[in-house]
This record gives structure tokens, sequence and C-alpha cells, in this order.
């Protein structure tokens, strides 16, 4: 079983591209993949600079109801709130609250496995899920995931 610590995060900004999904879609890693693919056509060091942007993220929000129904993805970078949006990008806030935090090793090659291979495993869990915005940020070597929390 995965284990994770409950943490409380302030409010974060992130612009990227986004897209509406559904986890029981045949296309959906299709999209997503399209999604990282997209980024990685504009994520340059000269343009996304260390001052004002932050790292790589993938955000799951808006969702219908549950992990089962559609829910819009975003997929981008952390930014400062005074940054300007890209134009053919989309800011998102994540808003402050609780999350689950969970830390998973993986190299760069291994990101896209890692992270399916996760969320297979998360929606066996029973965890208190809000619904509300779950995210990851990239690391050279390892992977955040945050899970929003009911308040309980």
């Amino acid at each position: 079983m995965m284990t994770y610590d409950v943490v409380t995060l302030p409010a974060m900004q992130a612009v990227g591209f986004t897209a509406r999904t559904n986890n029981q879609s045949p296309e959906m890693p299709a999209i997503i993949g399209g999604l990282w693919a997209k980024f990685g056509q504009v994520y340059t060091p000269e343009r996304f600079t260390s001052d004002t942007f932050g790292q790589p993220i993938g955000i799951y929000g808006q969702y219908t109801d549950d992990w089962r129904d559609d829910y819009t993805v975003l997929v981008g970078i952390l930014c400062q709130s005074d940054v300007t949006v890209p134009p053919e990008m989309v800011r998102w806030e994540i808003p402050a609250g609780n999350y689950g935090k969970f830390v998973l090793k993986s190299h760069p090659n291994d990101h896209p496995t890692t992270t399916a291979n996760f969320w297979q495993e998360l929606w066996q869990m029973d965890l208190p899920r809000a619904y509300d915005y779950d995210f990851e940020i990239y690391y050279s070597d390892e992977i955040h995931v945050f899970i929003s929390l009911r308040c309980q």
C-alpha cells in the first residue's frame, strides 16, 4: 500500500494546455500524452525562466463527480501569480488546502509509466478525496503527487 503525508499547501498558479477527458476513455492516454508533447514543443529554459516559473506540472480538476467521470487536465508549469500567460496557454489556480502528498522515485524516462501506475493504485485506495484539484510536480528523479483531501 502506498504511503502519504497530509500537508497544507498555499494556493499556487500554473500555466499550460488543457483538455477534457475521462479515465474510462480509451483515448485518455493519448489526450494527456498529447498535452505533454505540446508542452514539450514550447518549453525552453529561455522562455520559462526560473525567476518566474517553476517545475513542470500536471493538474487534474473540474471533476464532474469522481475519478470515473469527466475531468479537465492541465499540462504546464508552475508560475508566479504576476506572470503574463503565453497566448496559447491558460492559467489555473490550485486552491490552498489539505492534500495527501505522495513521493514517487522515478527516472525521467520512466515518469509516464510511474505516474500511470500510481493512478491505478490510487484509485483502489480508500482515501477521503475532495476531487478539487490533484496534481503532479515533476523533478529530475522524483514526482510529487498531491491529492486534494476532504476536511475531516
